[in-house]
């Protein structure tokens, strides 16, 4: 998936032809990848061969980088297909003979990410006397970085520098999981480095293994890593999948169903039929914008995914029988205080009922024998529930618009778009405003829910009031 642009949809404009299609502008490295790809295996598919390939790298409007079918390809044949050997695993780096086959299987326990990471920043040292450098050499890698005379963020607002993290991203909920990624990685990396660099400088040279390229080895293993089965009972695993990666996400994809190796080969069979030159879209699952901005750089306009989470707590300053009657009543009825979340729609049946619970008189609900996310518990209390969600999704909406006033400056000033690209500013404000219209369409349930039990009319026409 292109990380440099947001990813749109095919044929969302129902017009019959194809987005028109542009050379990929990478200085050919896509490219190198689908030789070095049919060098190994590949070629025109046949019934015989475990490689075909039915796409090649282009360049598409809104979506940036992108594969584009090189004939027509009808529903139910297959896009790409690549054997096991040439899909990149962290088994390839623990199978490894030598000093850093050693290295890699002696920390296997620190996980499949880091070892990733790890194995990514050695091979692309390596440059291309790496026998992976057609596949390493088309993964996003941005150049600048803390102490560079050209600071760049990465990709995800994992990586991007924190002002810029906290301007495009000031008031959102999704600013503190960024800012607790950013933190986590750092931490993985004070707990390897330098000290691998000292003992093992051999496998673990200190001018490679430098926090940032630590950064863009997570983030490009995790922005384009797949996760397959390779058979059934098999754990999964992630894999870097050349030619497969070129493809972007989009609401309505062509290939939806790949997770699985048959025959050792992965293979993208495409639901509904690819014209020629017309862009192949993957799915890469059900994906809130949040989601998507965070581990892949990008944000969908109109994604009908999208949610805003929010984290319930329980009443402060009760006595511990109360809170106990509470806590009870939510485990009788399989509710917890998070995750919760809107979303455009009706409010969820789980969000009500924990609301009812944790608002309701605690006489009212020791006598309650129905189901609070179908049921009032009490009338005063379903007054007490809608008011409280009305409160907290006006301070979110207030939070949000506080943040709002940073974007645009750092939108005018241009010091966002310098540390982290004009991609990354339109996939922040894509997901900005999905964020505005749920809790917005949140709002609007949450207020015509208080008016029906009587607590006030719905303010939803005319110049908008704090709840």
């Amino acid at each position: 998936s292109d990380l440099s642009s947001p990813p749109g949809t095919a044929d969302a404009d129902g017009d019959d032809r194809p987005p028109q299609a542009a050379p990929p502008g990478d200085g050919g490295v896509a490219d190198a990848t689908v030789a070095w790809l049919r060098a190994h295996g590949g070629g025109a598919p046949t019934a015989s061969s475990k490689t075909s390939i039915s796409v090649a790298p282009a360049r598409f409007p809104g979506t940036g980088r992108g594969a584009a079918a090189t004939t027509h390809i009808p529903a139910g044949d297959v896009a790409a297909a690549i054997p096991v050997e040439r899909l990149f695993s962290v088994r390839h780096a623990l199978e490894m003979p030598g000093p850093r086959g050693d290295a890699y299987r002696t920390f296997a326990a620190l996980g499949e990410d880091t070892i990733a990471a790890l194995w990514l920043i050695a091979e692309r040292a390596l440059g291309e006397a790496s026998p992976w450098h057609a596949v390493i050499a088309s993964l996003p890698w941005p150049e600048g970085g803390e102490g560079s005379a050209s600071p760049c963020g990465g990709c995800t607002p994992v990586s991007w520098p924190r002002e810029a993290c906290d301007a495009l991203l000031g008031g959102t909920p999704l600013l503190a999981d960024a800012i607790a990624a950013s933190e986590k990685l750092a931490r993985q990396y004070a707990a390897l480095f330098p000290a691998l660099s000292e003992h093992m400088a051999d496998v673990f040279p200190a001018s490679a293994y430098t926090l940032d390229n630590f950064r863009r080895a997570h983030e490009a293993w995790n922005s384009y890593g797949m996760t397959v089965q390779a058979s059934p009972g098999e754990p999964a695993a992630t894999c870097l999948p050349p030619v497969a990666m070129l493809c972007n996400h989009a609401l309505w994809p062509h290939v939806v169903r790949y997770s699985r190796l048959r025959d050792g080969t992965l293979r993208l069979p495409v639901a509904r039929s690819v014209r020629a030159g017309e862009e192949v879209f993957v799915s890469y699952g059900a994906k809130s914008n949040a989601e998507l901005l965070l581990f892949y750089g990008f944000a969908l306009p109109g994604n009908p995914y999208d949610d805003v989470p929010l984290s319930l707590e329980l009443p402060g300053g009760e006595v511990a029988d109360v809170t106990k009657a509470r806590e009870a009543a939510l485990a009788r009825a399989g509710l917890t205080l998070f995750p919760h979340a809107v979303r455009a729609g009706p409010l969820p049946l789980p969000l009500v009922g924990t609301l009812r619970v944790l608002t309701a008189d605690v006489a009212a609900l020791q006598t309650f024998t129905g189901n609070p996310t179908t049921d009032p518990i009490s009338s005063e209390g379903e007054t007490a529930a809608a008011r409280a969600l009305c409160g907290v999704l006006g301070a979110m909406v207030d939070q949000l618009e506080g943040g709002d006033a940073r974007f645009h400056i750092a939108l005018r000033s241009g010091t966002a778009e310098r540390a982290v690209g004009a991609g990354a500013m339109e996939a922040a404000k894509t997901y900005r405003d999905g964020v505005a219209a749920t809790l917005d369409a949140a709002l609007g349930e949450a207020r015509r829910w208080r008016a029906a039990v009587g607590a006030g009319p719905d303010p939803a026409l005319g110049k908008r009031t704090r709840d």
